[in-house]
């Protein structure tokens, strides 16, 4: 292990640490850059790495964005191309197809077809020759076009012999035709043939308008459609072959086997990156034209579509470049700052805080003269705080080890007699609760006795109704009776006349003699009936007068049970009375005594933790006093300058 003593030079020199080792390793002799270099070049280097990825990060995006932003504005000129050139040559075919449908064409009047054929050859002035050819292949009428219309003679319309012609086979059997470029037989130009069926009215075919398109007004189309630069517009056949110049070719005419060309070749339409005729790098637009079998194709040089981009990564560049710079000045201005705030190399301060880590407190601390404000400056300040407080912590954990021996031998006693209060509370909390059950039992007693007379109340009451009721019942069983006694009468009376009216009539029967015989039966029989009726009548009144007598006798005994009951029902409302409040009584008592009960388990509880607290409180002080002492043991560690301490 190295030794190092650390010192203070005169004020008139910077404070250095001087440092005698007894050994060391070679690493740690080997000459190295300072602390400014290495913290100026770990700065640049950062700044650098960072604007060097984002600057990379900003160029890969920008060129993805700008090469798929021009792929897809190729794709759509060439497409808006094709669409321009289709629609002209849909016109020229609509522009002959009209011709084969006016009638004089349809009825093959030679003077009114050569009148139109040359209206449309000066009206466009796109045609070569326009003719109308016979069913049979050989020329009818026909017109040629350089500069101005001239209507050919019979002879040289008949000259016109096409009946070997693939356009004229297919076009005499009614489809219209624009065929693949060709030569002209009657001016030798490169021509496109526009071919028009031409229908009779019966629906035969009688013939076949013939309009040859110039290629060379095809060639102008194609130029005006260029995007300019080194762009290149060219119409391809299906069979590789351009059909209008290729720049890259330079003026020579093969076969191409290019991207697009072998797209064409197969229907296809695209756009993409890859090599044209000459080798170049291009970004390609083709488009397939099905009316012809040609393609449409448009191709830009990758140098010149992305030379946006380039531009953008010199710029990226320049910008890296100026940030560094900036970083290389800002860096030396951070770190000239930083050394003054560490005052000194960082290495002198990690060795004092080594040092310190290891207990000793007794080096000096190399600051500057005048310095009062850097790290190394606060870390001489801190060193001798830090000697100071150790000799106070010292006799500070002596004093608490003795404070906490005593406090902790209080607790003790404290604890002692916590217990014995906690004993006795504890009895008296079974004392009360005895007596809480016994009250809370009378309580619940008397609450039924009242429960209790209170159903017999209400049960005397009821009775009582109910004799009322009987009384009542009686009364009204006593003036029926009577009401039965005047019909009695009633009838009794009746069965008395009825036996006169009877008498009366055997009276008659018998003057009557021999035919008053039956009648006098008859009355006879009646007055046996009015004298079972009055009989019958006294049986009844007897009975009603017997009925009237016990119903008498019963009311008058209803109605003293109905008054007994009702004084019955008096005294057991006193009872019930009396009751209520013995239970009322019982119940304010039995919750005193609960009141009494908690608060006794309350003050048991609090005295519990109390007693708890005081063990804690014990523990806690021969913690604190093991605590001190190994303060004490761990500050003995430190190295202090006992003079400052």
């Amino acid at each position: 292990m190295n030794s190092i003593t650390l010192g203070r030079f005169p004020d008139d020199a910077e404070a250095v640490p001087v440092a005698v080792q007894t050994s060391g390793s070679p690493q740690q002799q080997r000459s190295r850059l300072g602390f400014s270099s290495r913290l100026t070049l770990m700065i640049v280097s950062l700044v650098l790495i960072s604007v060097m990825l984002v600057a990379g990060l900003v160029y890969a995006q920008y060129r993805q964005s700008f090469t798929q932003a021009t792929v897809d504005q190729l794709q759509g000129t060439g497409e808006m191309m094709a669409g321009s050139f289709t629609q002209w040559l849909d016109a020229r075919q609509d522009e002959i197809g009209y011709v084969a449908n006016l009638d004089p064409v349809r009825q093959v009047e030679i003077e009114s077809i050569q009148h139109l054929l040359v209206r449309i050859a000066e009206q466009s002035g796109y045609y070569d020759t326009l003719f109308f050819v016979g069913e049979d292949g050989i020329g009818v009428a026909g017109v040629s076009y350089d500069g101005g219309a001239a209507v050919l003679s019979s002879d040289d319309a008949r000259a016109f012999d096409v009946a070997d012609r693939a356009w004229f086979r297919e076009a005499i059997q009614g489809q219209p035709v624009f065929s693949q470029p060709l030569v002209s037989r009657a001016t030798g130009n490169q021509v496109s043939n526009v071919v028009a069926p031409v229908f009779a009215d019966n629906g035969d075919v009688v013939g076949v308008v013939r309009a040859a398109v110039r290629l060379d007004v095809l060639f102008e189309r194609m130029a005006e459609m260029s995007l300019g630069g080194s762009s290149d517009t060219y119409l391809l056949g299906g069979d590789g072959m351009p059909v209008t110049p290729v720049a890259a070719l330079a003026g020579e005419s093969r076969e191409l086997a290019t991207q697009a060309a072998v797209a064409i070749g197969t229907g296809e339409s695209g756009v993409g990156r890859y090599t044209n005729v000459a080798g170049t790098a291009v970004i390609g637009s083709y488009t397939y034209l099905p009316m012809l079998d040609w393609g449409l194709v448009v191709e830009v040089p990758v140098g010149e579509a992305l030379a946006e981009v380039s531009r953008l990564f010199w710029i990226l560049v320049g910008i890296t470049v100026l940030i560094v710079s900036i970083a290389v000045l800002v860096s030396l201005g951070m770190v000239r700052s930083v050394v003054k705030t560490l005052g000194g190399d960082p290495q002198r301060a990690a060795e004092v805080v080594r040092r310190v880590v290891q207990g000793d407190l007794t080096m000096r601390v190399p600051v500057k003269r005048g310095d009062t404000t850097s790290l190394l400056a606060h870390m001489h300040e801190m060193q001798q705080n830090l000697q100071a407080m150790m000799g106070d912590i010292r006799q500070t954990a002596e004093s608490v080890s003795v404070a906490s021996s005593e406090i902790a031998q209080g607790n003790e006693d404290l604890a002692s007699r916590t217990e014995q209060q906690s004993s006795s509370l504890v009895e008296t909390a079974s004392s009360l609760e005895e007596m809480t059950a016994t009250v809370r039992q009378t309580a619940e007693s008397a609450t039924q006795a009242r429960e209790l007379t209170t159903e017999l109340d209400d049960q005397t009451r009821n009775a009582s109704g109910v004799g009322q009721q009987a009384a009542e019942s009686m009364g009204s069983i006593k003036q029926a009776n009577r009401r039965v006694e005047s019909i009695v009468e009633a009838i009794d009376g009746i069965a008395f006349q009825t036996n006169l009216l009877a008498l009366n009539a055997s009276v008659e029967a018998a003057r009557a003699g021999e035919h008053g015989r039956g009648f006098a039966v008859v009355a006879t029989e009646v007055r046996q009936l009015a004298g079972r009726c009055s009989a019958e009548a006294n049986k009844i009144r007897e009975l009603v007068d017997s009925s009237v007598a016990s119903v008498d006798e019963g009311e008058r005994l209803v109605n003293s049970a109905s008054q007994q009951l009702s004084t019955i029902a008096e005294g057991v409302k006193r009872v019930s009375s009396f009751i209520s409040e013995i239970a009322t009584a019982a119940t304010e008592q039995s919750s005193g005594i609960e009141q009494i009960n908690t608060a006794v388990s309350q003050l048991d509880e609090v005295t519990q933790q109390n007693a708890v607290l005081v063990q804690e409180g014990t523990a806690a002080s021969h913690s604190l006093n093991d605590q001190a002492r190994e303060l004490a043991r761990l500050v003995q560690r430190f190295k202090i300058d006992e003079a400052v301490a």
